[in-house]
């Protein structure tokens, strides 16, 4: 129950996290003072003991909130029956002979939580460390007063909100040697606040660490950049204080006047800066390191990864700069994707690229990485070719402006370097796509409605003819086989056929704000636009609900009976007939739909139509003015008032009669074209459903054989590891596969997923543009980019899942992104607010249909606003205010 640093038997589960790495560090023969570890089964044997378990139990499940007054007493009860509990005499043995073994120095104690110190969860600061214990007698209480901290309310509340059970934890205790240090402090071997790896941070004070651990103070601030070997910042601290070892235990506080003097001199610097590359390379992770100077003596005192860092690979950081864009901030879907729909993503955009670089395949593309469960595209040629960044801007500003500021802020510093020209293969493929593309372009300018209505047909029967061939494969090669043929085809389905829809359906906005040097009126012109595939959706739902309402039975049935019900009775087809047609043949329809859809991995619709049944539960207590046909017909009237008002302003303006003609020209083909926007990735979604389908066919066989627990597991494997599979080589699957699964769950709990990253290291969230426009000069003012036009006041209400969303009648829908699965609510919100995007992402086109004022690319719009905070939303000029609620009630 007790192991010494240099015994060879520690694992996390014994040692925790703090005493496995203090382990792992002196065997490696790192400068660690000496000590030993009191294993999980000694603390798992004390609770057995003293009866704890039920106890504990019972008190963690009589307060379920996270409420931290009421975390406190909790705590409090549960640490005051820790400190009248005893230790069995040989537990008490145990301890005095190791203590005496070790020499019967003054020790810290420290805890080591099997949660702790990991590559996951550092949970640094969380549990208690008892400084300068110099005798066996104290010794005991400490060790108990340590595993009691395992329920310390910041504990609890940090296990809580990173869904980590508190059943069967254990915690071991670390009993260190105390270093009496003249120096002590902090290094980070990667900056903390950029992320960047080539910098280390070092924070020092004099004395003992724990006045700068537990924020006492303020220390001593180096930051070293280690390529140079050079210290690029220095700060010093005022360090009001230090603490010193006292005579007969504890600590007791120095207030001498050392504020002014450095603590560290070069000399220190660079061997703390040595050690740190050291530590590093071991654990081939960033680490935060403890460290202490005795006697012109370094001592390691532990360390940690840094848990705060947005994961990289280690093949992403090399090479030469390189700057990368989210792929799901583009797409407004923030969230993590299975492996395979991130390898089904990548395919996807390499049949597009393929058009313009025939030799690029799966394995030698480098345009798309997957770090943090997420996918990252290389603009990094786009923005340092000359030809190619004029482009790159103008889509930006349409796409993500935020990004934009990013790239430029990059550009302006050096870290990209601007390049003269796009390599001769780049343009040559480009020549040839465009000429291509003119004969497109020039038939959809000539006759939009028949074109339009031809590649609709086109993509029909593209999509029912994999669906129709999908049905005659059984056997897993060739499920395999016909998914990568299907999506080498899909890019050029998509970018010949439906670009230029989209292209002459948009471009003409931004020739009509130059012509009438009016942004928003234009605007109005994409309100409720027929051919919106999402729009229809909408409607459909819409009809079903006005139907269903009509009848007092089914008006009362959907109000008293609960989704979960009314699904159950759906999937065995008990609902009135009625219901059960109507939402029937909504699925069919709609079905292969669903939140974060673009991952093939994630569930759909037609696999769990509950969803669809509380949208129609909602959609029943609109009142008729607030269902979406009336909202489509409203935005319809508002469209045509608003053409007519600019008309008749270019007609009163010079060369009137020849600006009305064009804008009449314009209007006629946002109206017959704007509406396809949508309908790419409609048609892709659809794709992905039939693949998702045959996955989890080859997901069934490789369960019977088996490889995976169940079928939805194989969305978990890499598309390269499936062929390998197929050749029957074999591996672990499934410890793999819940790696990966626990991975993925990690980071479904990221609060802020950047925008850029570096392959420096460093991340994004927003630019130093837009940190000035939101904080300094107005701290009730946000900025961001207007994509709906009004102005619209009312309550905020954050949202991060529209399937659990609260949203009242007439509040601001304030979320990270959206995708066509949040569109319901679109109908009751006021005003929409969103941290991502541009014109064209999913959540402005669908404010302009439903005629909601919208402004996107507020930077860390969820956390600035606060559910119940009165805003003002101008769409028109990017603006949201946060007004005072009683001057608002006024």
């Amino acid at each position: 129950m007790i192991q010494f640093f240099d015994e060879n038997n520690s694992t996390v589960e014994l040692a925790g996290g703090k005493g496995l790495n203090l382990a792992l560090l002196t065997k490696a023969g790192f400068p660690v003072p000496p000590g030993f570890i009191i294993t999980t089964k000694f603390y798992k044997l004390f609770i057995q003991e003293n009866n704890l378990d039920r106890f504990i139990s019972e008190k963690l499940e009589e307060t379920p909130s996270n409420d931290y007054n009421a975390l406190e007493l909790l705590s409090k009860t549960i640490r005051d029956r820790f400190a009248e509990c005893n230790l069995p005499p040989e537990l008490l043995k145990g301890i005095s002979d190791a203590y005496k073994k070790l020499g019967s120095p003054p020790v810290a104690v420290r805890s080591s939580a099997t949660t702790e110190d990991t590559i996951n969860l550092s949970y640094a600061g969380q549990h208690d460390t008892i400084l300068n214990i110099v005798d066996s007698k104290s010794l005991i209480p400490s060790i108990i007063e340590c595993m009691s901290s395992l329920f310390t309310a910041r504990a609890i509340y940090y296990r809580r909100i990173n869904h980590i059970s508190s059943e069967n934890l254990a915690l071991a205790v670390v009993v260190q040697q105390l270093i009496a240090s003249e120096i002590s402090g902090v290094l980070f071997t990667v900056n903390p606040l950029t992320e960047k790896r080539s910098e280390y941070v070092i924070d020092a004070t004099f004395g003992l660490g724990d006045a700068l651990v537990s924020g006492q103070i303020e220390p001593d601030h180096y930051v070293i950049d280690t390529i140079t070997n050079k210290i690029i910042d220095q700060k010093v601290g005022s360090k009001k204080f230090s603490l010193l070892p006292k005579l007969g235990g504890g600590i007791q506080s120095d207030s001498r006047d050392v504020h002014k003097k450095s603590s560290l001199d070069e000399l220190q610097i660079k061997q703390l800066t040595i050690l740190g590359k050291k530590v590093e390379n071991y654990f081939h992770s960033p680490q935060d390191i403890e460290w202490a100077f005795a006697d012109g003596t370094l001592y390691l005192i532990q360390s940690r990864p840094v848990t705060t860092l947005y994961p990289l690979t280690k093949d992403f950081l090399k090479g030469p700069p390189q700057v990368y864009l989210s792929f799901g901030a583009v797409q407004g879907m923030l969230e993590p994707m299975t492996p395979l729909g991130r390898d089904n993503i990548t395919h996807f955009i390499l049949s597009v690229a393929k058009l313009f670089a025939s030799k690029l395949t799966y394995k030698t593309q480098k345009f798309l990485w997957h770090n943090g469960e997420r996918i990252w595209m290389d603009f990094t040629s786009a923005l340092t070719h000359v030809g190619l960044r004029s482009i790159t801007t103008r889509l930006l500003t349409i796409i993500d402006p935020v990004a934009l500021e990013i790239f430029q802020q990059l550009l302006s510093e050096k870290f990209l370097q601007k390049k003269k020209r796009p390599p001769f293969s780049a343009i040559k493929h480009l020549i040839r796509f465009l000429i291509f593309m003119l004969p497109q372009f020039r038939k959809m300018i000539l006759d939009p409605i028949n074109e339009r209505e031809n590649r609709y047909q086109f993509a029909e029967k593209f999509v029912n003819l994999i669906q129709q061939k999908s049905q005659k494969i059984t056997t897993p090669l060739e499920i395999f086989n016909f998914y990568t043929k299907w999506m080498e085809r899909s890019g050029k389905y998509v970018l010949t056929s439906v670009i230029p829809i989209i292209a002459l359906g948009y471009l003409p906005l931004s020739i009509l704000s130059i012509l009438t040097g009016n942004d928003s009126l234009p605007l109005e012109f994409t309100r409720s636009l027929s051919f919106n595939p999402t729009t229809r959706m909408n409607l459909m739902l819409g009809k079903i609900a006005a139907i269903l309402k009509e009848d007092p039975e089914l008006l009362f049935l959907f109000k008293q009976t609960d989704s979960d019900e009314l699904t159950k009775n759906f999937l065995n087809e008990s609902l009135p007939k009625i219901a059960q047609n109507g939402i029937k043949k909504f699925i069919s329809a709609y079905g292969f739909r669903g939140l974060a859809e673009i991952d093939l991995g994630r569930e759909r619709w037609n696999e769990q139509p509950k969803v669809v049944i509380d949208t129609i539960k909602s959609y029943m207590l609109l009142t008729d003015d607030e269902s979406p046909d009336s909202l489509f017909k409203k935005g319809r009237k508002s469209t045509y008032i608003a053409y007519h008002h600019l008309y008749s302003l270019v007609r009163k303006s010079r060369f009137g009669y020849f600006k009305a003609k064009i804008l009449n020209f314009f209007f006629y083909r946002i109206r017959n074209l704007a509406g396809f926007r949508e309908y790419p990735k409609f048609v892709l979604v659809r794709m992905f459903w039939i693949f998702h389908s045959l996955f989890l066919k080859l997901g069934s066989l490789f369960v019977k054989d088996g490889i995976i627990n169940k079928p939805s597991d194989i969305f978990f494997i890499h598309y390269e590891e499936i062929e390998k599979i197929l050749k029957e080589e074999m591996q672990n699957w499934k410890k793999i596969i819940e790696e990966r699964k626990e991975s993925f769950d990690r980071e479904k709990l990221r609060k802020l997923v950047p925008r850029v990253i570096a392959n420096d290291g460093r991340v994004f969230y927003t630019s130093s543009a837009s940190d000035e426009q939101l904080s300094l000069k107005n701290p009730e003012l946000l900025i961001g980019s207007p994509v709906s036009p009004g102005v619209v006041e009312g309550y905020a209400r954050i949202v991060h899942n529209p399937y659990k969303s609260e949203l009242k009648s007439g509040e601001i829908l304030v979320c990270p992104a959206t995708d066509p699965s949040w569109t319901p609510l679109f109908l009751i919100a006021k005003g929409l607010i969103m941290e991502v995007g541009g014109m064209m992402v999913h959540g402005a086109v669908i404010a302009r249909e439903h005629n909601i004022p919208a402004v996107v690319s507020v930077v860390n719009a969820t956390t600035l606003i606060k559910t119940g905070q009165l805003l003002r939303v101008n769409g028109s000029t990017g603006q949201i205010t946060i007004i005072d609620k009683k001057s608002a009630s006024k």
